[in-house]
């Protein structure tokens, strides 16, 4: 069966001369692996579509008896010029793909994760000024996600009730 959704590169791992096993954390199927045969070769039609952090819309043929599936074709959604010249960028990018990598499941979707993904993503793109705080941003909503609400109610040192909530990094 022929399969369409958007996806996020999540890690690309070479594969023979040729090809590359690509993990991707689709919108509605959850992680998902392909394989892309051919994208390593200079005239692919994959090109560097398959770079971690790409936000793209795939074609792949899945198979429920197969583990990897066959990546048939990409189109990427996004280009990231502005995070690839970006050192803090770059690792704030890597940790949060790294991040959906070690804890998402094969084949468990989660539309508010993948929006929440490629949401900071471009946010990360777009931005001109400090980072972290999107990253600060990705981990609470991520913690809040994943069932671990933080405590806002009451202060962590002396437990009084708290009127107002400001975040700090530190």
């Amino acid at each position: 069966m022929l399969i369409t959704t958007n996806a996020v590169v999540l890690k690309a791992i070479a594969y023979s001369d040729t090809s590359l096993i690509v993990r991707l954390f689709t919108e509605d199927h959850g992680k998902v692996t392909v394989i892309a045969k051919g994208a390593k070769r200079s005239k692919s039609p994959f090109g560097s579509s398959l770079e971690p952090m790409n936000n793209l819309q795939v074609n792949y043929y899945h198979k429920e008896t197969r583990d990897i599936q066959l990546l048939k074709e990409t189109s990427l959604e996004q280009t990231l010029f502005n995070i690839r010249g970006n050192m803090t960028k770059i690792t704030i990018g890597f940790a949060i793909i790294e991040i959906m990598d070690k804890t998402s499941r094969e084949n468990d979707a989660n539309h508010i994760l993948f929006r929440l993904v490629t949401r900071i993503i471009t946010s990360l793109e777009k931005s001109k000024g400090d980072d972290n705080h999107l990253f600060w941003f990705f981990l609470i909503q991520f913690a809040i996600r994943s069932g671990f609400r933080p405590n806002l109610e009451y202060c962590s040192r002396c437990r009084r009730p708290l009127s107002m909530v400001i975040l700090d990094s530190n």
